[in-house]
Order: structure tokens, then sequence, then C-alpha cells
């Protein structure tokens, strides 16, 4: 896709704006990864807890 027109292209209105922007550290940017990476994992596991507990019943040592 190819703009044609700088119509097309948002601008800052504000330096404001534009501090704020690059007041979000790679830090910050890294933790929201993380938080978003982790969401299809903690929203599946409560389903499948039996499995998981069954497995390491299975798999623990009987006396």
């Amino acid at each position: 896709m190819v703009i044609q027109s700088t119509s097309a292209v948002g601008t800052i209105v504000n330096i404001k704006d534009l501090e704020m922007m690059e007041a979000i550290s790679d830090r910050t940017a890294k933790a929201a990864q993380i938080f978003i990476g982790s969401l299809p994992i903690i929203s599946v596991y409560p389903f499948l807890q039996r499995y998981f507990i069954k497995g390491i019943v299975l798999g623990s040592v009987k006396q």
C-alpha cells in the first residue's frame, strides 16, 4: 500500500504528545509484551488444570 497524499498521515498536534510517546521506555514495552504473551496461557490453564493434576499424581513416587 502506497500513500499518495500526506492528508492520510497522522500528525502530532502537541509537543506534549511527542514527549509522552518518547517517555514509553523499552522496559515498559517489554513488560507489555510479556503480559500480552502470558494471557493465552492464563486463560487456558483453568480449563486444563485437571489434566495437569492427573499428570502430577501419576508421575509421583508411590511407596
